[in-house]
């Protein structure tokens, strides 16, 4: 059943996985990622509509993101796709994020039977430098972080 309140979703949807930190940047060629894959939980107001959802993993990474999830049923499956854009921190230093806060975008595909969810996302950190928006004078090589996920929708 999904609820509204204003026109924000409230239909939860709990998640937990696996974040793979990749070796994959655009800005920098040959640069190792100096954090480790890590657990993944996150929390989303619905995956249908307007929502909120936020994450964390367990090598320090966190996000704030608002989402807009586009979703098709069918009697007891269901499939959506969910892109995202919000704020993202972390617990201590990383080389790729020199700002500490900094902006996170992703898209997510969660493929649902009945309450239960399978999804798989991918999360971009980066401090906005293609935007202009930096305030740090180090460089910015982002991350772009792979998470494979189940879960379960309320």
């Amino acid at each position: 059943m999904i609820r509204e309140l204003g026109t924000l979703c409230l239909a939860p949807v709990a998640l937990a996985g696996y974040l793979s930190a990749t070796d994959f940047h655009f800005k920098a060629t040959k640069h190792h990622t100096s954090i480790g894959d890590s657990a993944a939980v996150e929390l989303m107001t619905c995956e249908t509509g307007a929502g909120l959802g936020v994450k964390a993993s367990s090598n320090g990474l966190f996000g704030l993101d608002l989402q807009y999830g586009l979703t098709w049923k069918g009697e007891q499956w269901s499939l959506s796709f969910i892109p995202k854009f919000g704020l993202s921190a972390t617990a201590s230093p990383v080389q790729e994020l020199p700002q500490g806060v900094q902006f996170g975008l992703g898209a997510q595909i969660l493929f649902g039977y009945d309450h239960y969810r399978i999804g798989i996302e991918l999360w971009h950190l980066s401090d906005g430098s293609a935007l202009g928006l930096n305030v740090s004078d180090k460089p910015n090589i982002g991350l772009n972080l792979p998470i494979i996920q189940v879960g379960y929708a309320f």
